[in-house]
């Protein structure tokens, strides 16, 4: 829906932004939508929880447990951003923007839709009482294409 780069810190003044902009996007406009947040202070703000409030359609914000990175689906797409990212060659901060970029490009709907099952999946098991096991996923691979029958 929306990513923002942001070289050096994030803070709390950068996040409204981020989350003004995000809140414009069509689907928050058309439907209620739950904010899963992890526990970084600036999350917790009365600011945060004014500018969420004050849409037209209602939203939840809800936070995750502390140091839980496997019920928060969006490490798992920092995760995949990152191993992306390094695995190609940059030397200034264009170039890992440019990497950044073609990362959120290359992110598609069933990744998505494997971290959230994912996430759903450890949220089961903590309701469950049963104590977690993190493994990350691991990457999706590019498929290798097919050789052709006659050479």
């Amino acid at each position: 829906m929306h990513y923002q780069v942001e070289l050096g810190s994030f803070d709390r003044d950068k996040y409204l932004t981020f989350l003004s902009d995000l809140l414009k996007h069509h689907g928050f406009q058309t439907s209620s939508m739950r904010l899963i947040m992890d526990n970084v202070g600036f999350h917790k703000g009365e600011l945060v929880k004014e500018i969420i409030e004050e849409q037209r359609i209602k939203h939840t914000r809800t936070f995750i447990p502390k140091y839980s990175p496997h019920l928060n689906a969006i490490e798992y797409c920092f995760g995949q951003w990152a191993w992306f990212i390094n695995s190609h060659p940059r030397n200034t901060e264009i170039q890992l923007v440019q990497l950044i970029q073609e990362a959120a490009l290359a992110t598609t709907v069933k990744q998505c839709e494997g971290w959230h099952h994912e996430v759903t999946r450890y949220h089961i098991i903590c309701a469950a009482g049963q104590p977690l096991k993190y493994q990350p996923p691991k990457p999706l691979k590019k498929k290798k294409p097919a050789k052709p029958a006659h050479q």
